[in-house]
């Protein structure tokens, strides 16, 4: 979320920043890469995830029921497959918070 201008200078003079970062306060900020991904290793995350997507959430919500995915405290271990093989494998193994929506109460409208 960028601060309005005057939030922009207020904030800088609060924290002694110089005039290009209270300009940044003032500026969108930038999340990812366009779509789609154009870098290979990148590209084959996304496709993972576009190919594999629903039925990975089919599989979530037989488990856990309907909710929502927190990725604020994801977390990813890598390993290398010690199995023979012709190329390099590697495991990797996500971990996530899964939020029940039985459990999360909407806010109140005010």
């Amino acid at each position: 979320m960028k601060l309005v201008k005057p939030l922009a200078g207020k904030a800088a003079a609060l924290f002694g920043l110089s005039p290009a970062e209270e300009r940044m306060l003032n500026e969108v900020p930038h999340r990812g890469t366009p779509m789609p991904p154009t870098d290979p290793l990148i590209y084959r995350f996304y496709e993972l995830v576009m190919v594999n997507g629903p039925a990975w959430k089919a599989l979530i919500e037989e488990e856990f029921g309907d909710g929502i995915m927190s990725a604020g405290d994801a977390g990813v271990a890598w390993a290398i497959d010690a199995a023979p093989a012709s190329a390099a494998t590697a495991i990797g193994t996500r971990r996530i918070r899964f939020m029940s929506r039985l459990l999360v109460q909407p806010a109140a409208v005010l």
